[in-house]
């Protein structure tokens, strides 16, 4: 655990079974850890909302009760995971809930930016973890990526709407649309619909085999999540090397990535081995080498923070049972 919390608003526990049940890896290469919110983390971030917002919120436990936009208060899930040595992921999961929004809205459902009282509390997850004090800000700045699982009730979505939602663009174009359609046609074998974008991911279920929606989702989810800790050490690397003890540390947390990059992962699963593939490519992810990455000078106390350039990440999760309509004809 880099900077920070030891134990006051964490309880640390190390997932040995993380390659194994992301990447279908025996042993655990790839260190990970899941950090549950302790009753004075729950305590601190009620207080802290209470000072922000003027408002009582039901933070005692999870999960919390929040308000979110129009949909009113819904119930929020946090899970919390560490992967590698120096970067935190945040996965906000709103439970189910019915809607019956349009296109446009349910895009901008999707920002985080949106919900200022769902990113007060990421950033606080962030502040706790990485500062001794977490009254301070450590962090400024995330990359947040919407997942969303989508089960309609009543009416029918067309592809071309779900095309719009996972890269949160109205009006992109029957091409567009069609090369959307077209790369993700490989992941999906029957009517439920898995949608794979650098955007984020929108998951459509039709059948009724909830077990394997279930599994299927949160593989795939696993999978998104890793891209994005990948994405974000590689964009922050000679920030993390000036950060590191030793060269070793980074040298270790650099072999993993490359060969999970470079290596036939998910043999058993070809829809996860498709996706992975598919992921991958959409977020750019290649080999890390260390050589000719020259790190400049910086003072102590900017290699401290170097957390909040880039090298965080926070997902939004949700079940969305779509009710009725899209407005407007959408």
């Amino acid at each position: 655990m880099p900077i920070g919390d030891s134990g006051k608003y964490y309880i640390k526990r190390r997932d040995k079974n993380y390659s194994k049940r992301t990447f279908g890896r025996q042993g655990s290469d790839i260190l990970s850890y899941s950090l549950e919110p302790t009753k004075l983390f729950h305590q601190a971030l009620g207080a802290e909302l209470r000072r922000v917002y003027k408002a009582n919120f039901s933070t005692s436990r999870l999960p919390y009760s929040i308000p979110v936009g129009d949909l009113g208060s819904v119930d929020i899930v946090l899970r919390l995971r560490t992967i590698g040595n120096h970067i935190l992921i945040i996965s906000i999961q709103l439970q189910k809930f019915s809607s019956s929004h349009s296109v446009s809205e349910l895009i901008e459902l999707q920002k985080l930016s949106n919900h200022p009282i769902l990113e007060a509390i990421a950033r606080f997850c962030f502040n706790v973890h990485h500062c001794p004090n977490p009254s301070q800000m450590a962090v400024n700045s995330w990359h947040s990526k919407p997942l969303l699982r989508i089960k309609p009730e009543s009416s029918e979505i067309s592809k071309a709407s779900l095309v719009e939602i996972v890269t949160r663009h109205r009006d992109i174009g029957d091409r567009a649309i069609k090369e959307m359609l077209d790369k993700n046609e490989p992941l999906n074998f029957n009517d439920d619909l898995l949608l794979i974008d650098k955007q984020g991911i929108v998951f459509l279920q039709k059948t009724k085999d909830l077990n394997n929606q279930r599994n299927r989702y949160q593989r795939i989810s696993s999978l998104f999540e890793y891209s994005m800790y990948v994405k974000s050490f590689i964009q922050s690397i000679n920030l993390i090397k000036e950060s590191c003890d030793t060269q070793a540390e980074i040298v270790s947390e650099v072999l993993v990535i490359n060969s999970i990059l470079s290596e036939d992962v998910l043999n058993e699963s070809v829809s996860g081995s498709r996706g992975w593939s598919l992921i991958k490519k959409e977020m750019s992810l290649v080999g890390i080498s260390l050589e000719n990455s020259d790190v400049a000078s910086m003072p102590f106390y900017k290699r401290r923070w170097f957390l909040a350039i880039s090298a965080v990440v926070t997902l939004v999760s949700a079940v969305f049972g779509i009710a009725g309509y899209f407005k407007n004809g959408e």
